[in-house]
């Protein structure tokens, strides 16, 4: 869908229009730069001076005699540019945000296990039974999640059913 603009001319709304047709306006002189500008959907409303692109190639209809006197005889003019607004502010691109460095993780208690070692991502241990003491002699490796981690295994000394329960903080 085309962008539609509106301006505001002697106290009355004019519009739609496409981007090209405000342009034209603007040339021909239906458009001054004290006028108010905007774009369909939008509250904020700005001065069509301010809008970038809309008086392009054209003598503005607020410079005086006295101006263009000034320009005539070669005179530099310090005129206060305003700042270029674009019609549609919600559409002007936002820099990215830098992605986020994954912060470290760590493994701060566990229960039914021993702790071997952690590297920040994952961490490396032995299932312990807390009944029979029974440790497994291989290492387990889980990633580290901040929270509560329950890890099941089978203690063979036992032959019952056991949890490995970790509290993983980032």
């Amino acid at each position: 869908m085309a962008d539609r603009y509106f301006f505001t001319h002697a106290d009355a709304q004019q519009g739609p229009y496409s981007a090209d047709e405000m342009r034209n306006l603007a040339l021909a002189g239906k458009i001054l730069p004290t006028d108010s500008v905007w774009q369909e959907g939008m509250k904020q409303r700005f001065p069509a001076s301010a809008v970038q692109n809309l008086f392009e190639g054209h003598v503005a209809a607020e410079d005086t005699d006295d101006k263009l006197a000034a320009r005539e005889s070669d005179e530099m003019l310090a005129v206060e540019e305003l700042p270029a607004a674009p019609v549609a502010p919600h559409l002007a691109e936002k820099a990215p945000r830098p992605p986020e460095k994954e912060r470290p993780k760590r493994v701060i208690s566990i229960k039914g296990g021993v702790l071997c070692s952690q590297d920040g991502k994952h961490v490396q241990f032995r299932k312990k039974c807390t009944v029979c003491a029974y440790e497994e002699q291989g290492r387990s490796t889980q990633v580290i999640r901040a929270g509560s981690m329950k890890i099941p295994f089978f203690c063979r000394k036992c032959r019952k059913g056991r949890t490995t329960e970790m509290q993983g903080t980032s």
